[in-house]
């Protein structure tokens, strides 16, 4: 069975619950950014890239946002804040 099946969010198109995340759907992160810029990439990419689900019985894919994102969205929101307090303070 290629798919695992799970319960997840509704699929839009058909109603039925039995969506999951894709392991074939997701994007591999760049090695030359993440040796670059480290930590901060993995966060603004984290932040920004939607969660792609597939729906097991039609095929419909769907981006949605998780709690994992947002999380990591607010993380960025403070860095940047922390980073200007200290700049306008020097």
């Amino acid at each position: 069975m290629p798919f695992s099946s799970t319960k997840g969010r509704p699929c839009p198109a058909c109603h039925n619950t039995d969506t999951a995340k894709n392991v074939a759907l997701h994007e591999k992160q760049s090695f030359c950014a993440t040796l670059c810029f480290g930590s901060i990439y993995l966060l603004i990419r984290k932040a920004f890239s939607p969660t792609k689900v597939i729906c097991h019985d039609c095929g419909t894919v769907q981006s949605s946002r998780t709690i994992d994102n947002n999380i990591a969205l607010i993380i960025l929101l403070l860095l940047i804040t922390l980073f200007v307090i200290g700049c306008i303070v020097s």
